[in-house]
């Protein structure tokens, strides 16, 4: 298609360096020239690209680099995980898997009391809870806690976005919704206690069987339980 073309060639101009975040990319009409394209696909790819948080378009002034900052770009990935069906999400759940246990591995060895003490607090918030389908913000809060200890940005930025994606599906409104809450809850003590260790292998094995055990729920769902609501276990 005419318009994967021209949002290749803009991806390309921009990846090569030959603009920065904040300059100002050719005008419309000289992309047009440039790509030896027509206005529309050209108009098209810079829309895609906006939605993806690349470029800014400055209506009256111009289309503008965002930064491309891998958190960032990352960050933008929602727009196209959202869009991904139940079977495609549990075949990302292998990235997952390996992405977070290694950052728990990691986090192990650079966690403080203070921050062992704050997954404390949010883990008895989520088994103090009236309802396990209101937990969601702090088992988000949980999981974002330990890859922030971990000290990587771009895998923080990729895990959040995994975990918005898995919210779609309410594991706490399903038939099963207790045993998930108490097998999920059993899943964060054993992390806890594996972090509080300082047992960089534990901590990273005992992630592993968590985020598995979710998969394991998810891959129970038929595809027409998926919805759009944002908030549930994972």
């Amino acid at each position: 298609m005419a318009m994967d073309e021209a949002l290749g060639a803009i991806r390309d101009y921009i990846a090569d360096g030959k603009v920065k975040p904040g300059d100002k990319l050719p005008s419309e009409g000289r992309l047009c020239e440039m790509l030896g394209m027509s206005r529309s696909p050209v108009r098209e790819a810079l829309r895609m690209l906006e939605a993806l948080n690349v470029v800014d378009i400055r209506h009256g002034s111009g289309v503008y680099v965002k930064s491309l900052g891998s958190e960032e770009l990352i960050a933008s990935l929602s727009l196209v995980m959202g869009l991904m069906p139940l079977s495609s999400l549990l075949d990302m759940y292998d990235l997952r898997l390996i992405v977070e246990s290694s950052l728990t591995e990691r986090a192990a060895a650079r966690i403080t009391d203070d921050q062992i003490d704050e997954l404390l607090r949010i883990q008895m918030s989520i088994e103090a809870a009236v309802h396990p389908d209101g937990t969601s913000k702090l088992d988000d809060e949980f999981h974002d806690l330990i890859a922030r200890v971990a000290d990587s940005p771009s895998s923080r930025a990729l895990l959040g976005v995994m975990r918005s994606r898995s919210s779609n599906y309410r594991l706490y409104r399903t038939e099963r919704a207790i045993e998930v809450f108490r097998v999920n809850n059993a899943g964060h003590r054993e992390i806890i206690n594996a972090l509080r260790r300082r047992d960089p292998v534990l901590a990273k094995g005992a992630m592993a069987a968590h985020i598995d055990s979710t998969r394991g729920w998810l891959a129970a769902l038929k595809p027409e339980a998926e919805i759009k609501e944002s908030d549930s276990g994972r």
